[in-house]
Protein backbone atom coordinates (compact mmCIF):
# COMPACT_ATOMS: atom_id res chain seq x y z
CA UNK A 1 0.00 0.00 0.00
CA UNK A 2 2.35 2.61 0.84
CA UNK A 3 6.09 1.52 -0.28
CA UNK A 4 7.94 4.11 1.67
CA UNK A 5 6.03 4.02 5.16
CA UNK A 6 7.45 1.62 8.03
CA UNK A 7 4.49 -0.58 8.50
CA UNK A 8 3.60 -2.85 11.58
CA UNK A 9 0.40 -4.82 12.51
CA UNK A 10 -1.32 -5.57 16.04
CA UNK A 11 -4.41 -6.69 17.37
CA UNK A 12 -6.23 -4.80 20.07
CA UNK A 13 -9.07 -5.89 22.38
CA UNK A 14 -11.84 -3.14 23.00
CA UNK A 15 -13.93 -3.66 26.27
CA UNK A 16 -17.36 -2.92 24.64
CA UNK A 17 -19.67 -2.58 28.44
CA UNK A 18 -17.44 0.60 28.75
CA UNK A 19 -17.20 1.87 25.13
CA UNK A 20 -18.77 5.44 23.94
CA UNK A 21 -17.52 7.60 20.79
CA UNK A 22 -15.82 10.01 23.38
CA UNK A 23 -13.84 6.96 25.40
CA UNK A 24 -12.21 3.40 24.78
CA UNK A 25 -10.42 0.96 27.27
CA UNK A 26 -8.07 -1.79 25.48
CA UNK A 27 -5.91 -4.48 25.60
CA UNK A 28 -3.47 -3.66 23.65
CA UNK A 29 -1.36 -6.56 21.08
CA UNK A 30 -0.19 -9.83 22.70
CA UNK A 31 0.76 -8.23 25.95
CA UNK A 32 -2.88 -7.05 26.87
CA UNK A 33 -1.21 -3.39 27.84
CA UNK A 34 -3.93 -1.66 29.02
CA UNK A 35 -4.50 1.79 27.77
CA UNK A 36 -7.60 4.56 28.32
CA UNK A 37 -8.27 6.42 25.30
CA UNK A 38 -10.49 9.47 25.86
CA UNK A 39 -11.57 12.03 22.99
CA UNK A 40 -10.48 15.83 24.64
CA UNK A 41 -11.77 17.64 21.88
CA UNK A 42 -12.93 18.14 18.36
CA UNK A 43 -11.65 20.62 15.92
CA UNK A 44 -13.08 22.65 12.75
CA UNK A 45 -13.17 20.26 9.40
CA UNK A 46 -10.16 20.51 7.13
CA UNK A 47 -9.01 20.19 3.98
CA UNK A 48 -7.08 16.93 3.72
CA UNK A 49 -7.02 16.46 0.16
CA UNK A 50 -8.88 18.26 -2.59
CA UNK A 51 -11.61 16.19 -2.53
CA UNK A 52 -11.60 15.13 1.15
CA UNK A 53 -12.75 16.88 4.29
CA UNK A 54 -11.44 15.85 8.10
CA UNK A 55 -12.94 16.63 10.94
CA UNK A 56 -10.16 16.71 13.46
CA UNK A 57 -10.51 14.97 17.07
CA UNK A 58 -7.72 15.55 19.74
CA UNK A 59 -7.40 12.08 21.86
CA UNK A 60 -5.11 11.17 24.74
CA UNK A 61 -4.47 8.01 25.72
CA UNK A 62 -2.85 6.67 29.18
CA UNK A 63 -1.51 3.41 29.97
CA UNK A 64 -3.66 2.05 32.80
CA UNK A 65 -3.63 -1.53 34.82
CA UNK A 66 -7.29 -2.68 34.17
CA UNK A 67 -8.78 -5.35 36.95
CA UNK A 68 -10.36 -7.84 35.00
CA UNK A 69 -13.53 -6.48 33.80
CA UNK A 70 -17.41 -8.11 33.10
CA UNK A 71 -18.35 -7.97 29.54
CA UNK A 72 -17.78 -8.22 25.98
CA UNK A 73 -14.42 -7.98 24.44
CA UNK A 74 -14.20 -7.50 20.48
CA UNK A 75 -10.81 -7.89 18.92
CA UNK A 76 -9.67 -5.53 16.11
CA UNK A 77 -6.32 -6.24 13.91
CA UNK A 78 -4.83 -3.19 12.69
CA UNK A 79 -2.05 -2.27 10.31
CA UNK A 80 -0.57 0.76 10.59
CA UNK A 81 1.55 2.62 8.30
CA UNK A 82 3.67 5.99 8.98
CA UNK A 83 5.10 8.19 6.50
CA UNK A 84 6.72 11.42 8.42
CA UNK A 85 3.89 12.93 10.95
CA UNK A 86 0.88 10.90 9.28
CA UNK A 87 -0.12 7.71 10.14
CA UNK A 88 -3.24 5.65 8.16
CA UNK A 89 -4.55 2.43 10.18
CA UNK A 90 -6.47 0.33 8.56
CA UNK A 91 -8.58 -1.82 10.65
CA UNK A 92 -10.42 -5.03 10.27
CA UNK A 93 -12.13 -7.99 12.32
CA UNK A 94 -15.77 -9.29 12.43
CA UNK A 95 -17.67 -5.94 11.93
CA UNK A 96 -15.64 -5.39 8.79
CA UNK A 97 -13.09 -2.83 7.61
CA UNK A 98 -12.90 1.12 8.13
CA UNK A 99 -9.77 3.10 8.55
CA UNK A 100 -8.28 6.14 10.89
CA UNK A 101 -5.82 8.99 9.96
CA UNK A 102 -3.70 10.61 12.27
CA UNK A 103 -1.33 13.12 12.06
CA UNK A 104 0.38 16.43 14.17
CA UNK A 105 -1.91 19.56 13.10
CA UNK A 106 -0.86 22.80 14.13
CA UNK A 107 -3.37 25.36 14.78
CA UNK A 108 -6.39 24.44 11.83
CA UNK A 109 -3.47 24.14 9.30
CA UNK A 110 -3.36 20.48 7.61
CA UNK A 111 0.46 19.88 6.97
CA UNK A 112 0.70 18.66 3.06
CA UNK A 113 0.61 15.08 2.81
CA UNK A 114 2.96 13.02 0.82
CA UNK A 115 1.62 12.23 -2.84
CA UNK A 116 1.68 8.21 -1.74
CA UNK A 117 -0.45 8.94 1.08
CA UNK A 118 -2.86 11.23 -1.02
CA UNK A 119 -3.34 8.77 -3.29
CA UNK A 120 -4.32 5.62 -1.01
CA UNK A 121 -7.06 8.28 0.90
CA UNK A 122 -8.60 8.82 -2.45
CA UNK A 123 -8.69 5.53 -3.65
CA UNK A 124 -9.92 4.16 -0.17
CA UNK A 125 -12.37 6.29 1.06
CA UNK A 126 -15.32 5.90 -1.38
CA UNK A 127 -14.86 1.93 0.34
CA UNK A 128 -14.38 2.32 3.81
CA UNK A 129 -15.47 4.75 6.45
CA UNK A 130 -13.10 6.82 8.08
CA UNK A 131 -13.72 7.19 12.15
CA UNK A 132 -12.00 6.93 15.28
CA UNK A 133 -11.84 3.36 16.95
CA UNK A 134 -14.09 4.46 19.66
CA UNK A 135 -16.60 6.04 17.34
CA UNK A 136 -16.69 3.24 14.39
CA UNK A 137 -17.68 0.78 17.06
CA UNK A 138 -19.92 2.24 18.74
CA UNK A 139 -21.75 3.08 15.91
CA UNK A 140 -21.63 -0.46 14.37
CA UNK A 141 -22.49 -2.08 17.25
CA UNK A 142 -25.49 0.42 17.56
CA UNK A 143 -23.69 0.29 21.70
CA UNK A 144 -25.13 4.60 21.45
CA UNK A 145 -28.65 3.17 21.01
CA UNK A 146 -31.24 2.64 24.29
CA UNK A 147 -31.13 -0.23 25.91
Amino acid sequence: MLADARRRRRRDRYHLASLTPERSYKLRGANGKGELKILTGRCPPMQVTESITAEPEQWTKSSVHLVPMPGDWIEVVKEIWRVGPVEITSISGDLGGWWTLALQVRAAECPQLPDEVSRHLIAERSTLWCRSYAAWLTETLRLDQPR
